[in-house]
């Protein structure tokens, strides 16, 4: 579980510094892999995508649950309102999808 500790203390970093990764986890993705390997960041994606672990870059699915798990414990890194509003109107229509089939 360390890794996902030192994850954790990179996004925590990143998140904090950062309002546009705190909305996106794609800007979210970026900024950790230049942590991490900032000669990832300069690679074609696909290169990069193939060779993630020789790289030392962690999954693009654990940033993203480690960003929603820090998210929810701390409000000041939250995402802008526009944002949230926007999920939960997805949220509405999944919802009224799942409902309603």
């Amino acid at each position: 579980m360390k890794e996902y500790n030192d994850l954790s203390g990179v996004v925590f970093k990143i998140l904090g510094a950062s309002k546009d990764a705190r909305d996106d986890d794609t800007e979210l993705y970026i900024l950790v892999c230049n942590h991490y390997n900032p000669e990832a960041t300069k690679r074609p994606f696909g290169e990069v995508l193939r060779h993630r672990k020789e790289y030392g870059l962690p999954k693009f699915e654990s940033v993203s649950r480690v960003r929603r798990k820090i998210q929810e414990n701390n409000a000041n890194l939250q995402s802008s309102a526009k944002v949230l509003d926007g999920k939960f109107e997805k949220y509405k229509k999944v919802k009224d999808w799942a409902v309603n089939e």
